[in-house]
């Protein structure tokens, strides 16, 4: 046999049968302890609060449509009694951090996210990235119009992201977009195929005690109401109450009345005696009491006079009086064309600007005349009810109120209810007196029950105070109204309405029925935001690098945010010196880290994680080419070899041999050689080398960081998460006296810079620690800023701790 359907349980709890009670529970119990749940993120709350829908369900099926998806409603009751909870403890803009066990990984991180969001917001991710409800129950379970729908999830999606990547940087993790959660192992995406992270957040189950114990109170609770009835049943019931109105019954008070005064009067009379005898004044021997009774005595009269004093000389802040109004309260005007007047007094004055008149909701004051004792407007209306609401304000700051209803046209609806009671005439029966007069008609309020006035039962907007081009949630509940109004639209007398005022708005609230008319206000505040830039960058006269960081906004800045500027792609300064800036102004800093020499690449941005709320994101970073001064060369060699060489060989060689024979007998031979050598070998090699090195060394070498090392202890650990603590131990070697900048990154953020000055060429520890880290391996290097630019390794470590 088929499982009946919601509306053919819901049909069986109007007959006021239980069980079926128990039948809806224990289909939609474990989606709604999800639901609420992710609303209020506490689960011994989410109990209780799905055990109070549901009995609230058992009273109100009555109310369901015939049309209207019982699913829907359930969800419906959930986020009302959930963002009730939250609203009471002021957490519908955030919630707290959470004592419960933290998720780990990504799911952790998206939760944490979450919390951080509006109330509001979440509810709308849950029902579309979770549980993937139909256009007309998620409609329904937000209470908002279908057309609204997309515009209020793409809302609720940029903010789950803005507070992911806030948390993101903050942590060092990879921001919303760069992460692909296909690839994380044993995440999936639980409704729908797109959407933001919010829809891999794993499901929240009921247990199964829990459900069979909450099942139990639910039907318990309604054991005693056989069968639910709308609410105006009750209300009604009490209809007797103008019966004791006749004069029986004052008579036992009557006669009660002197019997109880006597007696608490004569008990301090008989204890002031006791305390106080009058004739223990008299004798002499008991002047101490007579001084310290003239003491008392002279005490009161002062305080009685300085009392008496203040009471006369000091008037009380009272409000202004609102002595008349035209047309009078449920009075009925037979032309279309009326004048509506106001009539006020205040000793101190009245401040005009204060004085506001309000016509069915609509502010007209502008078409008013304003005086400082009256408002009036003249005017043609449409046949029917109209409700008045006047605002007198005095130059104290105190101000008041008058709301009431007149009908233009037909019979006032106060009228049927005033002459309702014809037995009003038996005066015999009504006043006992001495002269009964049996034609006198007496009072109407003697004998005629009048309908109470409207209640305002709540009023708010969450949350009261919104950045510009944000939405805020307005709520009412009203009851015993006969016609409400929410500005100058008419509303039913339970709601809630978004909204996204550009300025601040003030939202009057107005119910009405027979007896009167009531309202109440809220103000929704526009923040004015501010616009960081950066307006210049430039080089001084002492070659220092400065900046001027400007707000362009309507808003003030009151709180810190990151500054970090880049030389030649590299972070040389990481701050937040600014905590406030107020619209328009300048601020001008300077670059500590020293001197500019040469040209490089410089990049100023301003609000890097988005710490203060902004009109304008794009315009947070400037980048511009300076120009320091001119370095001196450390070497400059002037070499200048002129080898002048002029060799100028003269060989002269004339040998002249001339030999002379004379034959005879006798030979005689007779050689006379004239060998002269006469060589003129004169080599003139003039070497005139003019080899005169010019150099002149200027060379001051600057001392420079040699190296830099890191390392981690410990490497590996496993055990509790409470407390453990990774130290890494940097160590810089310098071959000279000089101050070395350095900063360290941790898995890719860069750390703020900090500075270890060097006596001597020496290798000197920097000593940076890593508390609570989340698990999984990770790593930190040392950066070398100045005097050159220079990195360590990576020390690595794994955290395999347990929560």
């Amino acid at each position: 046999m088929a499982s009946p359907s919601d509306r053919e349980l819901l049909t069986a709890i109007q007959q006021g049968r239980r069980d079926a009670l128990g039948a809806l529970f224990d289909r939609h119990a474990p989606a709604l302890y999800e639901f609420i749940y992710r609303i209020v993120g506490d689960r011994d709350q989410t109990a209780r609060l799905l055990e109070e829908i549901f009995a609230r369900a058992y009273s109100l099926a009555t109310t369901v449509g015939e049309q209207e998806s019982i699913r829907g409603w359930l969800y419906g009751l959930a986020r009302e009694a959930a963002v009730n909870f939250l609203r009471q403890r002021n957490w519908l803009d955030a919630l707290p951090p959470s004592d419960e066990p933290s998720v780990s990984g990504l799911a952790g991180d998206i939760w944490r996210a979450a919390r951080a969001m509006p109330a509001f917001h979440r509810a709308v991710l849950v029902v579309e990235e979770l549980h993937g409800l139909a256009p007309s129950e998620k409609a329904r379970a937000l209470n908002i119009a279908r057309t609204d729908e997309q515009r209020l999830l793409d809302e609720a999606r940029r903010s789950f992201n803005h507070q992911f990547d806030v948390q993101a940087r903050q942590q060092g993790r990879p921001l919303s977009a760069q992460i692909d959660p296909q690839r994380i192992w044993g995440l999936q995406r639980r409704a729908g195929s797109e959407g933001s992270l919010f829809g891999y957040l794993p499901s929240v189950v009921l247990p199964d005690s829990l459900a069979a114990m909450a099942r139990i109170k639910i039907l318990a609770s309604t054991r005693t109401a056989a069968m639910p009835t709308p609410p105006p049943a009750p209300m009604r019931a009490p209809a007797p109450v103008p019966t004791p109105a006749p004069t029986p019954a004052p008579a036992p008070v009557a006669a009660s009345a002197p019997k109880i005064e006597p007696a608490e009067s004569e008990t301090p009379a008989e204890e002031l005696d006791e305390e106080q005898p009058r004739r223990s004044f008299l004798p002499e021997g008991c002047s101490v009491r007579l001084i310290g009774l003239a003491v008392s005595i002279a005490l009161f009269v002062t305080l009685l006079a300085v009392a008496i004093g203040s009471l006369v000389f000091r008037e009380p802040p009272s409000p202004p009086t609102i002595v008349s109004i035209e047309p009078s309260d449920n009075a009925t005007v037979a032309q279309t064309r009326v004048t509506i007047k106001a009539t006020y007094v205040d000793k101190r004055g009245i401040d005009r600007t204060g004085v506001q008149l309000t016509l069915d909701g609509r502010v007209v004051t502008s078409q008013a005349t304003v005086a400082d004792d009256a408002i009036a407007l003249t005017l043609d209306l449409e046949p029917g009810q109209h409700i008045v609401l006047v605002r007198v304000k005095n130059i104290a700051g105190n101000d008041s109120s008058r709301a009431w209803s007149f009908n233009v046209g037909g019979v006032a609806q106060g009228t049927p209810t005033l002459g309702a009671t014809p037995t009003a005439l038996s005066a015999p029966t009504e006043t006992p007196t001495s002269t009964p007069l049996p034609t006198r008609t007496p009072s109407p309020t003697a004998t005629i029950a009048l309908n109470p006035l409207p209640s305002i039962n709540s009023f708010g907007a969450s949350p009261a105070v919104i950045t510009r081009g944000l939405s805020t949630l307005i709520t009412w509940n009203v009851s015993g109204a006969d016609v409400v109004y929410l500005n100058q639209d008419k509303v039913d007398a339970l709601g809630n309405r978004i909204v996204t005022p550009a300025v601040n708005t003030t939202f009057i609230l107005i119910a009405s029925n027979s007896a009167g008319t009531v309202d109440r206000t809220i103000t929704v505040v526009v923040q004015e935001l501010p616009d960081l830039v950066v307006a210049d960058i430039w080089i001084d006269g002492n070659s220092l690098l400065n900046y001027t960081i400007r707000n362009s906004g309507n808003g003030d800045v009151t709180k810190q945010f990151l500054t970090e500027i880049r030389v030649d792609g590299v972070i040389v300064d990481s701050h937040r010196r600014i905590s406030a800036l107020p619209p328009g102004q300048d601020v001008q800093l300077f670059l500590p880290t020293g001197p500019i020499a040469g040209t490089h690449s410089v990049s100023v941005k301003v609000n890097s994680l988005q710490e203060v709320a902004e009109t304008n994101y794009t315009n947070n970073e400037l980048i511009r080419t300076i120009t320091g001064s001119t370095p001196t060369p450390t070497a400059t060699p002037t070499s200048t070899f002129t080898p002048t060489i002029t060799p100028t060989p003269t060989h002269t060689r004339t040998p002249t041999n001339t030999p002379t024979v004379t034959p005879s007998f006798t030979p005689t031979f007779t050689p006379t050689p004239t060998n002269t050598p006469s060589p003129t070998n004169t080599p003139t090699a003039t070497r005139t080398p003019t080899n005169t090195p010019t150099r002149t060394p200027t060379n001051t070498p600057t001392p420079q960081v040699v190296s830099a090392s890191a390392l981690v202890a410990p490497a590996n650990y496993t055990g509790p998460c409470l407390g453990n603590s990774f130290t890494f131990t940097g160590t810089i070697q310098t071959d000279g006296a000089v101050t070395v900048t350095y900063r360290w990154e941790r898995d890719g953020v860069l750390r703020p810079t900090a500075t270890i000055i060097f006596s001597s060429a020496a290798s000197l520890p920097v000593i940076e620690t890593w508390s609570s880290a989340p698990t999984g391996s990770h790593w930190q290097k040392l950066h070398i800023l100045l005097p050159n630019v220079t990195a360590s390794n990576q020390a690595t470590f794994t955290n395999n701790c347990t929560p």
